[in-house]
């Protein structure tokens, strides 16, 4: 059974290897723009989990994404079938510099991981969407959306202010579009290649990719980890 809901201007997609109805729900959060999502999508030969996996895996992003790690802004927490991390991170961003923020990671079951990043001293809110779906073993469909809210429209007058705050918010996911694509695609490669080990030696360098496989067995039947119970995104 596949049985589907929408939230956050994402359509999701419940299933289940039983064909059980769905077992959660997508909580109520803040995390749509002034404007539906803007997507882009790509295939890659992996598994959702390892998608998912990957924000959580911190230390990789300097030396990958350039962008500097600079610790966990509070501890990772799990609430059912969410997995949340606040991190903090130095990064370059269009027009505005090197900048330290905080960024808000959280983890809706296997199918979709949200990055929200908060620069409420740029007027700037930008959610984030890495949405993996499986189309075949070890194939997966990874669509990216970015939906986006801005305060610049609170400068002009009254009666243009909505198409204004419109206008920036899309023009803001476009450019944010763009980098979280160019991150992805540079994880694409590895993604391609890796080989999946269920029980890896780990250090303090691999983040919290043990506390998130443990995290991640509840999606799982018992006996096969090949047929996860999620909803997917897209």
């Amino acid at each position: 059974m596949v049985e589907l809901t929408e939230a956050y201007g994402i359509v999701w997609a419940w299933h289940h290897h039983n064909g059980d109805s769905p077992s959660w729900q997508l909580p109520d959060m803040d995390l749509m723009g002034d404007h539906a999502p803007v997507f882009r999508g790509t295939e890659l030969a992996s598994h959702t989990q390892e998608v998912g996996e990957n924000a959580f895996d911190y230390w990789h992003i300097e030396p990958l994404h350039g962008v500097e790690f600079l610790g966990e802004a509070t501890p990772a927490r799990e609430a059912g079938p969410l997995y949340h991390l606040d991190s903090k991170i130095n990064r370059q961003l269009p027009m505005l510099g090197t900048r330290q923020h905080i960024v808000n990671t959280t983890a809706f079951g296997l199918g979709g991981t949200c990055v929200v990043a908060d620069l409420a001293e740029f007027g700037i809110y930008a959610v984030n969407w890495v949405l993996a779906t499986p189309i075949a073993p070890w194939r997966v469909r990874v669509n990216l959306a970015v939906s986006s809210r801005t305060t610049w429209g609170n400068r002009v007058p009254a009666a243009v202010r909505s198409p204004v705050s419109n206008a920036a918010a899309r023009a803001v996911s476009a450019g944010v579009l763009k980098a979280l694509k160019r991150d992805i695609m540079t994880d694409v490669p590895i993604w391609h290649h890796k080989r999946y080990m269920p029980h890896p030696k780990l250090s303090r360098k691999d983040g919290l990719i043990g506390q998130y496989r443990k995290w991640a067995t509840q999606f799982y039947p018992p006996t096969d980890l090949a047929a996860p119970s999620s909803l997917t995104g897209s």
